[in-house]
């Protein structure tokens, strides 16, 4: 069983992991390398096992059996160890929902994220972590020619804004949910954005919203290293994530078009090989694993490490130059995060749940004279709602994935005859409008927002008139919804009804096969909360109250998430 949060695989190519798993399993046992000769002879120290068997990661199990044939117990012929190359994937399924297999008795993953998967799961053969045997960065790789227009040292957030671009170039991520890569990619850009954006929903917006503009979110990193060999434009494969052990493997054979890695400043994350013992080895196997795990800490170690492109465990060998040498790779490298594997299974669930399922969307905005009353916003300082909606406007078209089109319309009472003025007119998000993308024209719109000093709220009319708008444009495949934001009533307009008839004329324009939903944010303590839940019960969508208008970008953040979850 996955652990909780997590989703089974819908698509046919996501059982491949689950086939590749017997492979593994089948080939483990024919590779698996036997060290040691007459067990348990005389000189052998008290309770040393006879045999201990260890599944590890690929790229460091020719590392662990040199290093463990040199153990004085192994040589001596008190203690056979036997080392299969698993990859920790695999082990994973092997492991997930009950205890490990009998043949295990230390598990060296790539990453500790796989340790606490495991026990999420139900898992109980390994409660403890153990110390880390190596590390290997994970990187963003491009062809150098691509590469050098990113500069020495880039950002996830770089990227992120990259690819909201004209001609952004491809951005690809290993698969989160069947790759060492992916899970640690993800929870790098989670910790990215966390730390730009102290508002979780936002925070959590931008990671699905960087999500939805990727060229691809299950890519293999050595298929995409391949293809960079053997493309006519290699900048065409774009950048990707991949770790700085596979870009060495690659530099290392002198390719004809060199890889450049890049380590974001913002979110370095490393997969660090942990060494985790199984809870039913005794005593004397927990000290052959303590000597193993001394071993590593020596200089002939990190060397042998270095020359399988993996660094040592402590940072001291990087400073003193132990690392893996091949062009493209940085010597020394920003300070490396460690992952909140608290929230990082929440965050890769959601990552892997997540679809391009394209949004319609309509928002419309309070633009009546009460949005020129001035309040206290988060940050303590006294504006007017009109100054909170310009400033909130960049942070939210930001959240807007590239499968979303929309339309901006402000509702008020100035233009007689006209209840609602459309201000961004509809199309895609990332399509042209005039010489600009609809993104920066809804930016700039937004941050020229301003209201007259009289004018009434016409609330109703143009929730009546925006519904009715973007049901004309209902597509069965995408998700169809109105945001309207507004601070007050339905009041001073010639355009005022009561609530009851508004209520009726609501659901008369309502069609179950072709619902769109009004999602709605009521601007700060004198918003009509009562009407606007009204709507949301009438026709599926959801109301929240921003009482402090500053908030407005976290709402409206909060209000895509859960369209998306229903839409989902």
């Amino acid at each position: 069983m996955p652990p909780p949060g997590y989703p089974h695989r819908r698509r046919r190519g996501r059982w491949r992991l689950a086939v590749a798993v017997l492979v593994v399993l089948a080939l483990a046992g024919a590779g698996t390398v036997l060290l040691g000769r007459e067990f348990g002879g005389p000189g052998c120290a008290a309770g040393a096992p006879a045999s201990v068997r260890i599944a590890a990661a690929p790229d460091i199990a020719p590392v662990l059996r040199s290093t463990a044939a040199a153990l004085p117990g192994v040589r001596a012929g008190c203690t056979a160890v036997h080392v299969s190359a698993v990859p920790a994937p695999a082990q994973y399924q092997r492991m997930s929902g009950r205890s490990a297999p009998s043949d295990v008795d230390v598990w060296v993953p790539d990453s500790t994220a796989w340790l606490v998967l495991a026990r999420a799961s139900g898992s109980t053969a390994f409660a403890s972590t153990g110390p880390s045997l190596a590390r290997t960065p994970v990187v963003i790789a491009a062809p150098t020619r691509l590469a050098d227009r990113f500069g020495d040292r880039t950002r996830w957030l770089d990227f992120a804004d990259r690819l909201t671009r004209p001609n952004a170039p491809r951005f690809s991520m290993a698969d989160a949910m069947g790759s060492t890569v992916g899970m640690l990619s993800v929870n790098a850009v989670r910790i990215a954005m966390g730390g730009a954006e102290p508002d979780p929903g936002i925070a959590t917006m931008r990671v699905l919203t960087f999500r939805s503009r990727l060229a691809s979110a299950d890519a293999d990193p050595l298929a995409l290293l391949g293809s960079v060999r053997t493309a006519s434009d290699p900048t065409s494969v774009g950048a990707f994530t991949a770790t700085e052990q596979q870009v060495w493997a690659y530099q290392r054979a002198h390719p004809t078009v060199p890889v450049r890695a890049l380590y974001p400043a913002d979110a370095e994350v490393e997969a660090d090989y942990p060494l985790a013992v199984s809870s039913r080895l005794g005593a004397g196997g927990r000290a052959f694993a303590d000597s193993l795990a001394k071993r590593f800490a020596a200089d002939d170690v990190v060397r042998a490490l270095a020359a399988h492109g993996l660094r040592g465990a402590s940072r001291d060998a990087d400073t003193a130059g132990i690392v893996p040498a091949a062009p493209g790779l940085d010597r020394t490298y920003p300070a490396a995060a460690v992952p909140d594997t608290r929230d990082g299974g929440t965050a890769v669930a959601s990552w892997a749940q997540y679809r391009l399922l394209p949004f319609q969307v309509l928002i419309l905005v309070d633009g009546s004279a009460s949005m020129n009353e001035r309040v206290t916003g988060g940050d303590g300082r006294a504006r007017t709602k009109a100054e909170l909606v310009r400033l909130a406007g960049a942070r939210a078209s930001a959240l807007f994935g590239g499968e979303t089109s929309l339309e901006l319309r402000v509702f008020n009472t100035a233009r007689p005859g006209h209840p609602d003025t459309t201000i961004v007119p509809y199309g895609p998000i990332d399509g042209r409008v005039g010489h600009a993308t609809r993104r920066s024209v809804l930016t700039a719109a937004v941050s020229r927002f301003a209201v007259p000093r009289r004018s009434g709220t016409p609330l109703y009319e143009s929730v009546l008139r925006g519904r009715a708008d973007m049901a004309k444009r209902y597509r069965p495949d995408a998700y169809t919804m109105v945001v309207v934001i507004s601070d007050g009533k339905d009041e001073d307009s010639p355009y005022a009804m009561r609530r009851a008839t508004f209520l009726r004329r609501l659901a008369a324009q309502s069609d179950r096969r072709r619902p769109v939903p009004v999602y709605a944010v009521g601007y700060g303590a004198s918003a009509d909360m009562g009407s606007l839940t009204a709507m949301e019960k009438a026709t599926g969508g959801q109301a929240l109250n921003s009482v402090r208008p500053g908030d407005l970008a976290a709402a409206i953040a909060k209000i895509f998430l859960a369209a998306h979850r229903v839409g989902d």
